[in-house]
């Protein structure tokens, strides 16, 4: 997975492949990021958009990622977790807000990436630090 920042748009992209490939179609969706101390990405829940078929838009990045158990497929929603397990436990100040997502799919409906908002309601992923 690679992660890149687009300051035009002030967003974090999240894709799975580092090549680029035709967007087809962005459906918007919300989702919940978890925080944890200083401001470190732990994982973001997706909520199944309306229309979108969920577990196949990323069932190729569950084929792939499923080993190291960094994403957990649901009916209507998926976790993509974003640190190792152990810091997202070792965390004492986690924390959890909405946000809304773009998801970017190709023409068979495969999630190609993951566009989060730098700053949303209720957060502001800062940098260099990360902090919120």
């Amino acid at each position: 997975m690679r992660l890149t920042y687009w300051p035009r748009e002030n967003a974090l992209r999240f894709a799975f492949d580092s090549q680029p490939c035709r967007v087809a179609r962005t459906v918007e969706g919300i989702g919940v990021l978890d925080l944890g101390e200083h401001g470190r990405l732990l994982g973001i829940e997706i909520s199944a958009a309306p229309g979108l078929d969920l577990q196949r838009a990323l069932q190729a990045w569950h084929d792939r990622l499923w080993t190291g158990g960094w994403l957990s497929l649901g009916a209507g929603s998926a976790y993509l977790r974003l640190a190792p397990e152990r810091v997202a436990q070792a965390s004492r100040q986690a924390r959890s807000v909405q946000v809304r997502l773009a998801l970017e799919l190709d023409e068979q409906g495969r999630l190609l990436a993951l566009v989060l908002p730098r700053r949303g309601e209720g957060y502001e992923l800062s940098s260099p630090s990360g902090g919120t």
